[in-house]
């Protein structure tokens, strides 16, 4: 099962561009303005960021008591991709997992939220790398569909597995 996966870093920032699009003249120009200049502290950035995220990546008022505890590891983030979800500069800069995706021969299950950061046509030509594979959209959800909609998340991937339990 890949949920929401990163697949392709190029892609990622492609569906990034127009889901930036989408959003209000304002914002655009903030995430733009940071872009350029490297610089993504401004208060206009960061409600551009928030904009997104709510969009996108979380659309709940708030995280499960579980997602509460848990720490979000920002150095760790920023080493991996970058200081902006619009802009990879981190080391995962060219990470391009395509080629290995035609390698897969087992039952595999894409699985985005409507509202994913990953676009729907872009999880769907990974899909297709993939001979035994199907794509699922979660209603409703963005990328974190597991904090949004667990009982639906979860059924989905129980699914997926019976069926393979019933023919394997």
């Amino acid at each position: 099962v890949f949920s929401s996966p990163l697949l392709s870093t190029r892609k990622w920032e492609e569906d990034a561009k127009l889901l930036c699009a989408k959003l209000p003249e304002t914002a655009r120009s903030a995430i733009a303005k940071a872009n350029r200049s490297q610089r993504f502290h401004s208060p206009e950035f960061r409600r551009a960021t928030q904009l997104h995220f709510r969009r996108h990546v979380f659309r709940r008022k708030e995280f499960s008591p579980e997602m509460q505890i848990s720490a979000f590891n920002e150095t760790l983030y920023h080493r991996l991709w970058g200081p902006s979800e619009f802009l990879c500069t981190g080391s995962l800069k060219r990470f391009n997992a395509e080629p290995i995706l035609r390698t897969i021969d087992v039952p595999t299950m894409f699985l985005r939220g409507e509202h994913d950061e990953v676009m729907k046509d872009t999880l769907s030509s990974f899909a297709q790398l993939v001979p035994k594979s199907q794509l699922k959209t979660l209603a409703g959800c963005s990328h974190l569909g597991y904090q949004e909609e667990p009982a639906a998340y979860l059924q989905t991937i129980r699914g997926f597995l019976r069926r393979l339990k019933r023919t394997h």
